[in-house]
């Protein structure tokens, strides 16, 4: 049975990624207050809206090299719904924060971005 996935909770509109809070929101190692988070972006299915699902995969991580190091991971390792039967998986990077991963499938190939982040800032509006 394929994995289900709903873009639009019933009611409203999906709301942006929020990042997890730090415990004692101290904001890192050494107090710098930078926070890192891996996304992943993949195409949604079929005329489902929006076109693409953001996803925050991963984090907090203190340290930059966390992040990217993380996010090598999920590039290999993360299973976006299509296709339904992978066989075959190959990863480039487009930079030191962003990875392009094809995923072969028995009908066709499907692709997603793995990247870095980091955290600027967050607000109640």
């Amino acid at each position: 049975m394929s994995e289900s996935y709903e873009v639009y909770p019933a009611g409203g509109r999906e709301p942006a990624p929020e990042p997890e809070p730090r415990a004692g929101g101290d904001g890192g190692a050494g107090g710098t207050g930078t926070l890192w988070y891996v996304m992943v972006e993949y195409s949604n299915q079929g005329q489902a809206k929006p076109p693409t699902v953001v996803k925050i995969v991963a984090g907090p991580f203190d340290g930059r090299e966390q992040a990217r190091d993380a996010a090598r991971e999920e590039a290999v390792g993360f299973r976006p719904p299509d296709p339904m039967s992978p066989r075959k998986r190959v990863v480039y990077r487009l930079s030191d924060d962003e990875l392009m991963t094809f995923v072969e499938g028995a009908m066709s190939t499907f692709h997603f971005r793995t990247f870095t982040a980091e955290l600027l800032g967050s607000r109640d509006e």
